[in-house]
């Protein structure tokens, strides 16, 4: 059975319909995926800035403890000392 310029013209309105939607997925899908991956490069920009500002303190309390420490054990010789004379 031969098809009309009617069934024709329907089959390739659907096609075009089809293709269309799925043009119209593919964008919303990319435009997901870029918007994820500015969230991910802020992220990791923000991230970085935090790591950085933590590792500063960090080594400034590590820095306090040392001398601490140094001061204790000055102290802890200046008690021996003390104690023999």
């Amino acid at each position: 059975m031969a098809r009309t310029g009617s069934d024709n013209r329907s089959s390739l309105s659907n096609a075009v319909q089809r293709d269309w939607e799925n043009r119209q997925l593919i964008s919303a899908l990319s435009l997901s995926v870029r918007h994820s991956f500015e969230f991910l490069l802020k992220f990791e920009a923000t991230m970085r800035t935090k790591i950085s500002e933590l590792k500063s303190k960090l080594s400034e309390m590590e820095r306090k403890v040392e001398f601490m420490e140094a001061q204790v054990q000055n102290r802890k010789k200046n008690v021996a000392t003390a104690a023999k004379a």
